[in-house]
C-alpha cells in the first residue's frame, strides 16, 4: 500500500510540474493582453478613410483632447441609431477647445452597447484621447473609430477592428505620458510645415 501512496504521490508532483511548465510558455504581458482585448472582428464594409499610423489621423483631425465621459444617449436619424456622448475635455493637444469645455461626441451605432466595429460605447469607466473632425457642432471621430485611443493601467490603446488597427510598425501600446508627446510632436511638425 505504501508504495502505490508513494508512485501516486509522485506521479501528482510530476503532473502539478509539468502544468506549471505549460503556463509559463503561454504567459501574454498584460500590456499585450490588453491590446488584444481592444482590437475588434472585422467589419462586412470598408471605411472610407483608413490610417496607417497615429502622425496621419493627428494630422486630418481639427482637435485632439483627453476626454471623461458624461451623459449619453442614442439617437435615430433616418432609423438608424448613433450614440451622442458628452464628454468634458481634460486635456487639449490639438485643437481651438479649452480644458473644462463638453463637447458632444458622435458615433454611428450604440443601440445594442456598441458602435459601428463592434466597440463598445465610450464609458464613465476609462478616460479617452480621441481625434476628432467638427461638423455643424458635433464632433465626430477620424477614419469611424480609428482616431479613438482608450487609457488603460496607464496605458493608451487603439480600439480599433483588426483590419485597420494600427500595425506595431507605427504604433504599439505605450504609456499615456509617451502617447501625448507623440501628439505634440506631430502637431508642432505640422505647424511648421
Amino acid at each position: 500500500m505504501r508504495k502505490i501512496l508513494t508512485a501516486v504521490s509522485i506521479l501528482c508532483m510530476i503532473l502539478v510540474l509539468a502544468s506549471c511548465g505549460s503556463k509559463s510558455e503561454t504567459f501574454i504581458d498584460p500590456i499585450s493582453a490588453i491590446d488584444a482585448e481592444e482590437t475588434y472582428p472585422s467589419i462586412p464594409a470598408s471605411l472610407a478613410v483608413t490610417y496607417n499610423s497615429v502622425d496621419e489621423i493627428v494630422s486630418d483631425a481639427d482637435i485632439v483632447v483627453k476626454v471623461s465621459v458624461g451623459e449619453q444617449n442614442v439617437e435615430l436619424l433616418d432609423g438608424y441609431p448613433q450614440s451622442h456622448t458628452m464628454v468634458e475635455v481634460l486635456k487639449v493637444l490639438k485643437g481651438d477647445v479649452l480644458e473644462g469645455d463638453v463637447l458632444e461626441v458622435v458615433e454611428e451605432g450604440g443601440q445594442d452597447g456598441e458602435v459601428l466595429g463592434g466597440i463598445p460605447q465610450l464609458s464613465d469607466i476609462n478616460d479617452y484621447y480621441l481625434m476628432l473632425t467638427e461638423y455643424n457642432e458635433y464632433y465626430y471621430v477620424c477614419g469611424a473609430f480609428q482616431g479613438r485611443f482608450v487609457e488603460r493601467e496607464g496605458y493608451v490603446f487603439q480600439q480599433a477592428v483588426k483590419d485597420v488597427k494600427l500595425s506595431s510598425d507605427s504604433y504599439s501600446p505605450i504609456t499615456s505620458e509617451s502617447f501625448e508627446t507623440l501628439i505634440t510632436e506631430v502637431v508642432t511638425a505640422d505647424e511648421l510645415s
